[in-house]
């Protein structure tokens, strides 16, 4: 009799386990990709005007395959500062057409002392990763971009 209840008490957990396995979302499928040049590079997106105006700032760092993507409306010359980051960044303009328009290397720096940080040409996205990132994975103006969002 002992060795039935254990048994039912196993099955019954098997049984909840594989439920929760089954109902509960991977957050890996789930999450956002910027692939550029064969490179995928996981992202946090910030698509609305609060989060553009935080973006990475107050944070320490990034993981190393990490970024965020900003998406805009509308392509723009939209600018960029530094002010409130503690880590230096590549920032990345991604136009219309999914490819890289221009990348920037910026240092942070102290508020009321920070340039801005403008494109040439206007762009439908922004991807800050950390800097060195893209010479070091060889990511250059004119490279494809495939957004997985």
């Amino acid at each position: 009799m002992k060795h039935a209840k254990k048994l039912a008490l196993a099955l019954t957990a098997a049984v909840v386990l594989i439920l929760v396995m089954l109902y509960v979302p991977d957050e890996r499928a789930s999450a956002s990709f910027v692939v550029v040049d064969g490179v995928k590079i996981a992202v946090e997106i910030a698509d609305t005007p609060a989060e553009r105006n935080k973006g990475l700032s107050g944070r320490s760092g990034l993981a190393p395959e990490a970024g965020m993507l900003f998406v805009f409306e509308e392509p723009s010359t939209q600018p960029f500062w530094m002010s409130g980051m503690d880590f230096p960044l590549d920032l990345v303009w991604i136009g219309a057409d999914l490819k890289v328009n221009e990348i920037h290397s910026a240092e942070p720096c102290l508020p009321g002392d920070c340039k801005l940080i403008m494109p040439e040409d206007p762009a439908s996205y922004v991807l800050e990763v950390n800097k060195g990132f893209c010479m070091g994975h060889g990511i250059e103006a004119g490279d494809e971009v495939t957004l997985q969002l």
